[in-house]
């Protein structure tokens, strides 16, 4: 995956920070494998310039990504519901794998929770979450029906990172 990650980077001739790249693969130990799904992308605008996105999946065993990104300084422990949301997710619902999200030049963004294709499970569950915003609840409808015309695959969770 990291050789991937630099050659796409010399491709679009974008700054490969070697160590800062390293340390995200490293952080998620064996959970980074041949196995895991990897997804480079550009995002579009002038505030995007100049990076690149590498997403990747690691086993539900790997721990949780968000424990891991305060524990490696990425980002600070918050009291916020994320903190909450992953554990409550893990303990109530089915999981896949986690993904994570980074920038090669910006670093860690985001973390998500991809749930089996063939069980979903139930949105009423996930709403009912002491942790989930409101707003799931109050728009059920509308994600259940994106859910059946097969949009909607995983959740996903943003923290600020620290600068």
């Amino acid at each position: 995956m990291y050789s991937a990650i630099e050659e796409a980077s010399g491709l679009l001739d974008i700054a490969f920070p070697r160590d800062k790249v390293r340390s995200v693969l490293d952080a998620f130990g064996e959970g980074v494998s041949e196995e895991s799904l990897v997804v480079l992308a550009m995002a579009g605008g002038e505030r995007h310039r100049g990076d690149i996105d590498y997403n990747f999946t690691v086993p539900i065993e790997a721990g949780d990504p968000y424990e891991t990104a305060v524990r490696e300084g990425w980002i600070e422990k918050t009291d916020h519901p994320v903190a909450r949301i992953i554990p409550e997710i893990l303990d109530n619902c089915a999981v896949t794998f986690y993904g994570i999200e980074c920038g090669v030049v910006g670093g860690f963004k985001k973390t998500y929770i991809f749930f089996p294709l063939d069980d979903l499970g139930d949105l009423s569950v996930l709403a009912s979450l002491p942790s989930m915003p409101k707003s799931l609840a109050q728009h059920a409808r509308t994600f259940t029906e994106l859910v059946s015309k097969s949009v909607c695959r995983s959740w996903g969770s943003t923290t600020r990172r620290r600068r």
